[in-house]
C-alpha cells in the first residue's frame, strides 16, 4: 500500500486495462472537481470564474476517489453546517476588519509553497476552519490583529495547524485508512487500522 506518485490514493489493483484506468481517471478528476467546488476543466480556469481570497490551488486531476471520500468525510466534519456558509461568515469577518489584502496576500503565500499533493488537498478542504480558529479563537474576546500584520508568521501557524498531531493531515490519514479497509473488505483490529493510518500519514 502506497501514495502513488500520480496522485493521493493507495493502489489496490494494477492489472486493469489500460483503457480502463484512463476512464477511471477521467471519472475520479470529473467527481473530484465538482465536490471540491472546482466547475471549470482546468483549475486556472476556475479561479477566474470564481476568484477568492480563500481559493487553496489544487490539481484536481491528480486526485482518486479513495482519496476523494476521505476528503468528503474531512469537510463533513469542519463544515457540518454547510462549507460555504462557513466560507462567507469568515468572508465577512475579515472584509468588516479591513484584512481583505492580508488574507489575499497570506493564501497566495500558502500556493506557492511546494505542499504536495496531499497536503495541498487537505488544506483546501481545512484552510476556512483552521483560519478561522487562528484569527477568531472561541475562547478570546478579540480578533488577533497582531496575527494578521506578520503574513509569514500567520502562514506558518496555518502549517503547523495542518500538520499537528490530530490535525487535518491526521484525520484525513485517519478516514483513508478507513475508505481503504471498507473497499477492500479488509479486517482489521483497531490498533492495525490506526498502525496503517499512521503509515499513510508518514507518507505525506
Amino acid at each position: 500500500m502506497a501514495a502513488s506518485d500520480e496522485g493521493i490514493g493507495i493502489e489496490v489493483q494494477k492489472s486493469k486495462p489500460k483503457g480502463r484506468i484512463k476512464a477511471k481517471m477521467e471519472t475520479n478528476a470529473s467527481f473530484a472537481a465538482r465536490d471540491l467546488g472546482i466547475y471549470g476543466r482546468t483549475l486556472s480556469r476556475a479561479v477566474t470564474l470564481a476568484p477568492s481570497i480563500l481559493a487553496i490551488e489544487t490539481t484536481p486531476q491528480k486526485i482518486d476517489a479513495i482519496a476523494q471520500k476521505a476528503l468528503q468525510q474531512l469537510r463533513g466534519v469542519y463544515y457540518a453546517d454547510g462549507y460555504s456558509d462557513d466560507e462567507k461568515a469568515l468572508l465577512s469577518n475579515i472584509s468588516s476588519r479591513g484584512w481583505s489584502n492580508n488574507i489575499n496576500n497570506l493564501t497566495k503565500r500558502l500556493n506557492k509553497m511546494r505542499l504536495g499533493h496531499a497536503g495541498t488537498h487537505v488544506l483546501s478542504v481545512a484552510y476556512i476552519h483552521i483560519l478561522n480558529d487562528i484569527l477568531f479563537p472561541v475562547e478570546a474576546t478579540e480578533a488577533n490583529v497582531d496575527k494578521v500584520q506578520d503574513t509569514v508568521g500567520l502562514a506558518q501557524e496555518v502549517l503547523f495547524k495542518l500538520e499537528e498531531e490530530g490535525g487535518p493531515l491526521a484525520q484525513f490519514a485517519t478516514y483513508l485508512a478507513s475508505v481503504v479497509v471498507t473497499k477492500n473488505k479488509i479486517v482489521l483490529s483497531e490498533t492495525e487500522q490506526l498502525a496503517l493510518a499512521n503509515e499513510l500519514r508518514s507518507q505525506f
